[in-house]
């Protein structure tokens, strides 16, 4: 198991380019929050960059996200293996077609080894009508 790492960012975006050469990652329309027609509402693609570093050992990191009652919808898993503190681990996580049936604030939870390392805030809200 890991010892404790310090998360640097955990991003939501609609995708994640990475350089083939530099390894480098783009990040494409991040946002906080998306605003749906009316409920539920279907996410074609979502993705989440979390990036972690200043840890030790080998873990499986694993990207849940919960609705606004705690009711798990995804998750996604990726090992990771620190093998110096100083390396930072970009764990990118693509989900599609994901479901929103409630209204409210989400949450992006990024466990490593066990331990709750971030927890990321997502709201989903319902466009008001327009006036008439």
């Amino acid at each position: 198991m890991p010892q404790s790492c310090v998360c640097l960012a955990c991003i939501v975006c609609e995708l994640v380019l990475q350089d083939q050469d530099s390894r480098n990652k783009s990040l494409i329309n991040m946002f906080n929050h998306v605003i749906v027609v009316a409920l539920p509402a279907q996410m074609y693609r979502l993705c989440v960059l979390v990036s972690i570093t200043d840890g030790r050992g080998e873990a499986e990191g694993r990207l849940e996200l919960r609705d606004p009652d705690g009711e798990l919808l995804i998750t996604g898993a990726s090992q990771v293996k620190f093998t110096d503190p100083n390396v930072v681990f970009d764990l990118c996580h693509e989900f599609r077609d994901i479901v929103f049936r409630k209204e409210g604030r989400y949450h992006f939870n990024f466990w490593l080894g066990g331990e709750l390392v971030v927890m990321r805030p997502f709201v989903v809200r319902v466009r008001a009508p327009a006036p008439a």
